[in-house]
């Protein structure tokens, strides 16, 4: 293989993995952005106008005035339209048939609303837990897959060193060491065709004709 070749391919390996790593990153929060999000669009926002229904019934003990209707009336549609759990439509279906009644002061009613409330208040916590240990999950196994990939490179790079010793590295020096010891008087000593590139076997072959046709004193 051509020296150029070579080391072409060796730097393709090393930034093959590097961007492998960084895609892999990039695809973790890629997908753990959309799991955040949907506790923060969805959940949370049930959430809150459940609970901000349940203030309201705190606060109008006796019965509902216009104003404070029109706010429950104003909660109910976010809830209904952010639904996105399971059974979380059947328990909003209680509580809005039985809202008008429970605001005009029926206590039975009443509670039996606050508990669904309650109710929805729990099932969309439940899905934050759940989503919650999703991007939990998907975050060790994207830093377990970082390290993984980070120890093939570390380990490649190694081989690629280790590589580049043995078929780069040692060759020149064999070379150099022929030409110092040529140098230095040894008229025996030749290069020896150790498993390098194309271009150092040549040089290496051609050290050693010209030390074979050199003059002999």
């Amino acid at each position: 293989m051509k020296l150029r070749t070579e080391l072409l391919l060796y730097t393709m390996l090393l930034a093959a993995l590097n961007v492998a790593l960084a895609f892999g990153c990039i695809g973790l929060f890629v997908r753990m952005g959309p799991a955040i999000a949907r506790i923060m669009q969805a959940n949370v926002l049930s959430m809150d106008a459940a609970e901000r229904i349940v203030f309201e019934f705190a606060a109008n003990a006796a019965s509902f005035a216009p104003e404070a209707r029109q706010r429950v009336a104003a909660e109910m549609e976010k809830i209904g339209t952010n639904i996105t759990e399971k059974g979380e439509a059947e328990v909003f279906g209680l509580i809005r048939a039985s809202m008008e009644q429970a605001m005009g002061g029926d206590p039975q009613v009443r509670a039996a609303v606050l508990g669904q409330l309650r109710s929805l208040i729990a099932i969309n916590r439940e899905a934050m837990t759940a989503v919650d240990l999703e991007a939990r999950r998907l975050g060790s196994a994207g830093a377990w897959a970082a390290v993984l990939v980070g120890s093939l490179s570390f380990t490649l790079g190694l081989l690629i060193i280790a590589q580049l010793r043995r078929r780069l590295l040692r060759p020149v020096l064999e070379i150099h060491d022929v030409l110092a010891a040529a140098h230095n008087g040894d008229r025996f000593r030749r290069c020896k065709l150790l498993d390098a590139p194309i271009e150092i076997r040549k040089a290496a072959e051609s050290v050693n004709r010209l030390l074979d046709e050199r003059p002999v004193h």
